[in-house]
């Protein structure tokens, strides 16, 4: 079984790097063309169709109870335990709406990774205690 969770989970990192791969050209294409529209645009793609592929090439079901009683007139907190590194896609698979997640300021000086987090996040500076 251990040996199966093994190769499952690179797997699931070969998909998700490769979707990644395909979408990141793409992903600045729209940034570019679109500075202020696209990035919506493209958080909603991210939220409600990559992570179905995602979650589906991966073989991950995902189980949503009382989405229902979100108020989409209404701001939300969602908050991550990051046990996993799929809780954001679960989280983007459980809320109905667009959101932006929080992503530390070090992230942004990742080539190209980090020019979509400053796009798509909230940054966080850690070392500031109002920034936290």
């Amino acid at each position: 079984m251990a040996l199966f969770r093994k190769i499952w989970a690179l797997w699931g990192v070969i998909v998700f790097a490769m979707l990644w791969l395909l979408i990141i050209p793409f992903y600045l294409i729209v940034f570019f063309v679109f500075p202020k529209k696209g990035t919506k645009w493209l958080i909603w793609f991210s939220h409600h169709v990559l992570t179905h592929i995602v979650l589906a090439l991966t073989l991950i079901k995902v189980k949503v109870e009382g989405k229902e009683k979100i108020d989409p007139d209404r701001s939300y907190i969602i908050i991550s335990n990051h046990l996993t590194l799929v809780d954001f896609i679960a989280n983007a698979v459980a809320f109905p709406g667009i959101y932006r997640f929080l992503a530390k300021q070090e992230l942004i000086k990742v080539p190209v990774f980090g020019y979509i987090i400053k796009r798509f996040c909230v940054l966080v500076v850690r070392s500031s205690v109002a920034s936290r």
